[in-house]
């Protein structure tokens, strides 16, 4: 296993950081953190759907975009450097590993 990231890898670090820069200012966090549901349902959208970050870790044969373990932890970190508030932790990671793990 390669600690590196590969050029894809980078792409999708570069595409988030940009997406981050762009459309999640601290001062957009700091609104959406103190409501309710902790996150902006806007911005899970657009990351889910222009960056495939929902389907991220699911195979393609599952309707996912097939990536690796390694390329969800590129955008975890990109995500949490950003403090972007979303669920992909308890969507993307836990629920959708679990369902994967479990058959």
């Amino acid at each position: 296993m390669s600690l590196m990231n590969s050029d894809e890898q980078n792409a999708l670090e570069t595409a988030i950081r940009r997406f981050i820069t762009r459309r999640t200012p601290l001062s957009h966090v700091r609104e959406v953190v103190t409501g309710d549901p902790g996150y902006s349902a806007e911005t899970w959208s657009q990351l889910a759907t222009e960056l495939g970050l929902a389907g991220l870790g699911i195979p393609e044969t599952h309707g996912g975009v097939g990536g690796s373990l390694a390329d969800l932890c590129v955008a975890l970190r990109e995500l949490g450097a950003g403090l972007v508030p979303s669920p992909i932790m308890a969507s993307t990671v836990l629920a959708a590993r679990g369902l994967l793990e479990l058959g």
